[in-house]
């Protein structure tokens, strides 16, 4: 009974942040990918014969490393993702003591 009140209080817990909004926010803010040559050759065999073709956009290349130029944009974002993290922490840890807790009401209760 313990185990069955533990695991639906863990998914309420984990249903109550809004995953959804999360997730469309990381797809407005994500790289498109680079097009493949599968999809170049798709394109280009697509178009018409009076070569009204886009071009495609050069690759782009992810930069790995550290910039100070940067630092200022990026902190913010970091320090919100730490936030979260730190919060979910504190979720976690009030989570498991409200159960010790309860468990021990329990118990109690069945000992009498």
């Amino acid at each position: 009974m313990k185990k069955l009140f533990a695991l639906i209080i863990t998914l309420l817990l984990v249903m109550a942040f809004p995953l959804t909004a999360l997730a469309s926010e990381a797809t407005d803010t994500a790289v498109t990918e680079p097009v493949t040559e599968a999809t170049t050759e798709a394109a280009t065999e697509a178009t018409t014969s009076d070569k009204t073709t886009t071009e495609t956009e050069p690759e782009q290349k992810t930069n790995f490393g550290f910039y100070l130029g940067t630092l200022a944009e990026t902190l913010p974002l970091m320090g919100m993702g730490m936030l979260g993290i730190f919060l979910v922490t504190i979720t976690i840890i009030l989570a498991v003591l409200a159960l010790r807790w309860l468990g021990d009401q329990l118990d109690k209760k069945n000992q009498k």
